[in-house]
C-alpha cells in the first residue's frame, strides 16, 4: 500500500514540534507529513514513497509498549549499513511524538528499536 504524503506549512510544524511561533521575517516552507502507527502486530504503513525534502514524521503508539524507542535510519552502501538519523525513547504513557527529518534520495527504515523486525520502508526518489 502506498501512502500519499501531506504538505503542511513548516511554521505549523515548527509550532507543533517545539511549541514556538515563527520568528519575524522567516518565510514559510512546505513540509510533508507522514503518519506512522505502532501497533501490537507491527508498523503501519509498511512502505512509503516520497520525493526529497523536509518531512515531519508523526508517530502514534497503539502498541502494548509504553515506552517505544523510535528510530529513523538511512540504508547506505552495498552492505546495507544503517545510518541513524533519529533516535528517541518515548516517555511513559505518551502516545504521540514527532520528528522533523531532511530526506535525500535513498532508502530508509522507521521502526521501534524494541521490535526491529517490524519496519516501515521509505523510498525517496529523485525529484
Amino acid at each position: 500500500m502506498k501512502l500519499r504524503a501531506l504538505l503542511v506549512p513548516a511554521i505549523l510544524l515548527t509550532t507543533v514540534l517545539s511549541g514556538q511561533s515563527r520568528p519575524p521575517g522567516v518565510e514559510r516552507e512546505l513540509v510533508r507529513s507522514v503518519g506512522i502507527t505502532l501497533t501490537r502486530v507491527g508498523v503501519s504503513p509498511s512502505a512509503v514513497s516520497l520525493t526529497p525534502g523536509r518531512t515531519a514524521f508523526f508517530f502514534f503508539n497503539r502498541s502494548d509498549r509504553s515506552e517505544p524507542i523510535l528510530r529513523i535510519e538511512r540504508v547506505t552502501g552495498a552492505d546495507q549499513t544503517l545510518e541513524r538519523l533519529y533516535d528517541q525513547k518515548s516517555k511513559a504513557g505518551r502516545r504521540r511524538s514527532a520528528a522533523l527529518v531532511d530526506l535525500t534520495p535513498g532508502n530508509y527504515v522507521v521502526f521501534d528499536a524494541n521490535r526491529p523486525n517490524s519496519v516501515c520502508r521509505i523510498t525517496v526518489s529523485a525529484k
